[in-house]
């Protein structure tokens, strides 16, 4: 599924249009990556979210694991804050 620049834009999903900068949308009232990567998987998953039910089912799962363990969350963390960004020069 693929959301629509006007779509998108009425939504507020990525950008208020009332108050300049995303914190005021829903991508910057969730967005708490600590990555550029991660704040970039964020939006993809915001402006095309998956429609397959196991997809869904799949990353609901494994957010449950994850969250289920703390210490697990945190090693999780600390790993993805460590790899470089391989998409730092699509950003120019």
């Amino acid at each position: 599924m693929y959301i629509d620049t006007t779509t998108c834009k009425e939504l507020e999903l990525i950008e208020c249009t009332s108050k300049p900068g995303n914190q005021y949308s829903l991508f910057g009232a969730i967005n708490q990556t600590c990555t550029a990567m991660g704040s970039r998987a964020l939006r993809l998953n915001i402006l095309q979210p998956p429609t397959d039910l196991a997809t869904i089912h799949g990353r609901l799962d494994a957010i449950d694991r994850i969250l289920s363990c703390e210490s697990v969350f945190f090693g999780i963390q600390s790993e993805l804050k460590s790899l470089p960004d391989t998409d730092s020069d699509l950003e120019t």
